[in-house]
């Protein structure tokens, strides 16, 4: 089913930790070739306008972005669940790393590039946020004492 459906080799752009792990929030960008060698690593995403251009076409509203360190030939490229999964080194929780793993193997790693893979991508994602949030509702500091507001009520001031 993967052999041929939707798959096509194509430049990703995405956040890793300063370890190489999957991140959402606060990493670093990496882009890469669709053979996996890096563009650029770990560049700080407050400063993306420095690796991100965008052109304007006469014909349309729409921006046009692309990788500045290509040029316009580097307008095509990959973002979300399956190059966040497939372009990272590891997920920081065991399961979900370990359907990582799978899929990238799965069909020879054709799923991995295939555009039916975003969902499969995204199953794991979900599977990493369950796991990140199990680990959080043990955690002592948000569990502590300190976090919980202790007094008198106050009205609101609209109320």
């Amino acid at each position: 089913m993967y052999s041929s459906f939707g798959t096509f080799e194509a430049r990703t752009l995405s956040l890793v930790r300063a370890d190489g792990a999957m991140d959402l929030y606060h990493g670093g960008l990496r882009a890469t070739h669709a053979d996996g060698r890096k563009i650029f690593d770990h560049v700080d995403y407050d400063h993306y306008w420095e690796q991100i251009s965008e052109e304007v076409k006469a014909w349309s509203y729409m921006k046009f972005p692309y990788l500045r360190a290509l040029g316009h030939r580097g307008r095509l490229y990959r973002v979300g669940p399956l190059t966040r999964v497939t372009r990272c080194d590891f997920i920081p929780t065991p399961l979900a790393d370990r359907e990582r793993r799978e899929f990238m193997a799965f069909d020879e790693g054709r799923a991995a590039k295939s555009t039916l893979g975003f969902h499969w991508a995204r199953m794991i994602e979900m599977l990493h946020a369950a796991e990140a949030i199990k680990d959080l509702l043990h955690d002592g500091d948000l569990l502590g004492s300190e976090l919980m507001a202790s007094g008198p009520r106050r009205r609101a001031a609209w109320a």
